[in-house]
């Protein structure tokens, strides 16, 4: 059994300066991974400052 994979590398680099919109980016990829950021009060903290 063989599995293909197909996965696009995205390489397109921007800056983001709206301070809203780090918030909701970090707010999305910390609360995607829970096994690493699991205090839900230190991943507040931390997505604020980010």
């Amino acid at each position: 059994m063989s599995i293909e994979l197909n996965m696009k590398i995205v390489t397109d680099n921007k800056e983001i300066v709206d301070e809203n919109q780090k918030e909701s980016i970090a707010r999305e990829i910390l609360n995607d991974l829970p096994e690493w950021f699991d205090i839900p009060e230190i991943r507040g903290k931390y997505i604020i400052v980010s």
